[in-house]
């Protein structure tokens, strides 16, 4: 089982893998720990080999990467066509996930491909759901999620109401409680 995680913005594969931190070292270590979650989740399911394939960029940031590059989406598909194909001899199960703007990673995936392969089986976005478009992803999410094999998980937080210095931190229709819902809601909907 591979699971190719896109890194949050602002993170480095460093801090995502996470540690237990002294006093004085940097706080991003502290917040992701995919490390000691991909430990969790290989001592619970022994019958399974998990690789981990965290995926960033010099930019730190999916959506400014996917911005400043024309063919961005068709780079994010090959590069997910590599790990299948590195990988292939085992058939493996591919996850998709990502942390906050580690979902553009996943929508950018979606938009270059006609239809999500069998081979990816999971597909998470965690706080993440920032770039949904209905148009560009729910007819291709719904003809996938038709496979009883496949999942989609999504968890995001009520960011509608985080304010900030007196200001909203984000549009009443650009947070991700806002994308998620609409996302759910277009996948209720029959075609």
């Amino acid at each position: 089982k591979i699971i190719v995680y896109a890194l949050p913005n602002g993170n480095s594969t460093e801090w995502t893998f996470g540690k237990k931190i002294s006093e004085g070292e940097d706080w991003h270590y502290n917040i992701q720990h995919i490390g000691a979650q991909t430990e969790f989740i290989r001592n619970t399911d022994s019958l399974s080999n998990y690789i981990i394939v965290y995926v960033e960029n010099e930019l730190k940031s999916w959506p400014a990467w996917r911005k400043q590059n024309a063919e961005g989406n068709t780079q994010i598909k090959e590069m997910v066509e590599y790990v299948f194909k590195k990988y292939e001899i085992y058939k493996p199960q591919i996850t998709l996930s990502g942390h906050s703007g580690g979902g553009s990673f996943i929508f950018g995936y979606i938009n270059a491909i006609n239809e999500i392969p069998s081979y990816v089986n999971r597909i998470g976005f965690l706080d993440a759901t920032y770039g949904y478009e209905t148009e560009m992803h729910s007819s291709k999410l719904k003809t996938w999620l038709r496979k009883k094999s496949n999942f989609l998980e999504v968890i995001s937080y009520n960011d509608s109401v985080v304010v900030y210095n007196g200001k909203p931190l984000v549009s009443p229709t650009g947070g991700t409680w806002y994308r998620s819902k609409l996302m759910a809601k277009d996948l209720e909907m029959s075609e």
